[in-house]
């Protein structure tokens, strides 16, 4: 009996023993960057519609995974950043409406967000272009662009894609010693005041239009020339 009781405890410290060895490392924390283009559908290469030219976007999703059902939680610009930056429905999280005018709808206080709860855990976290959420203390980004002001939305420069491209590229250079949290928050395709806000050349940018005739009319828009026209500015 004691020479099986001690042959038992000898096993099972062994076994413990290799656990112990064969036990992994952590893996190192994974770098996030979260891209949004807003007012975006489903107007891509990559979900079939071969009318209109998204090279970079099409590529990335070969290498990664892409939705077929995924929805927004509100067709809204706060209420679905919000749901975005924070894991929680509009009803938990407090954001029901837009951050601006006289909306002024705001983020409950006591939610952890994600650059919140990243850089609690040492993440540098960053961003550029449209934010569009309040208050600013529950988004702590580290570095926030100049062009993310909702009062600088209709201005050209937060459209400049190659601008934004340029600083999140500094961001990331400057950040390569610890893992980081950034966000690229486009203000294309999203309406200007009129239009989309396409009379403007962009330095960097290659200028691409597109024929009324050629693009793909969604089924619950009736095809007439007016929606072609406007969905030609809209690609």
């Amino acid at each position: 009996m004691n020479i099986s009781r001690r042959s038992f405890l000898t096993g099972a410290a062994l076994t413990v023993g290799m656990i112990g060895v064969a036990r992994p490392q952590p893996s190192p924390r994974r770098n996030v960057l979260l891209i949004i283009a807003d007012d975006q559908g489903l107007d891509l290469g990559c979900y079939g519609n071969s009318a209109i030219k998204t090279p970079s976007i099409d590529q990335l999703a070969t290498s990664g995974v892409r939705f077929t059902r995924g929805f927004t939680t509100v067709s809204s610009c706060s209420s679905s950043r919000s749901v975005m930056q924070t894991g929680l429905y509009n009803h938990t999280n407090g954001q029901y409406g837009l951050a601006h005018a006289p909306h002024n709808q705001h983020t409950l206080g006591w939610v952890e967000t994600l650059p919140k709860l990243l850089k609690a855990i040492g993440y540098a976290t960053g961003m550029v272009g449209k934010l569009h959420v309040k208050p600013e203390s529950l988004y702590p980004f580290d570095y926030r662009s100049e062009l993310d002001s909702i009062e600088e939305s209709e201005i050209a420069d937060n459209r400049d894609v190659a601008v934004m491209a340029q600083k999140a590229g500094e961001f990331i250079s400057a950040n390569r010693a610890r893992p980081f949290f950034f966000t690229v928050d486009y203000r294309d395709p999203h309406r200007a005041q009129q239009g989309f806000a396409n009379t403007r050349v962009y330095s960097g940018v290659q200028r691409i239009t597109y024929d009324p005739a050629t693009v793909r009319v969604p089924y619950h828009l009736p095809d007439w020339s007016e929606v072609r026209t406007d969905l030609a500015e809209y690609y």
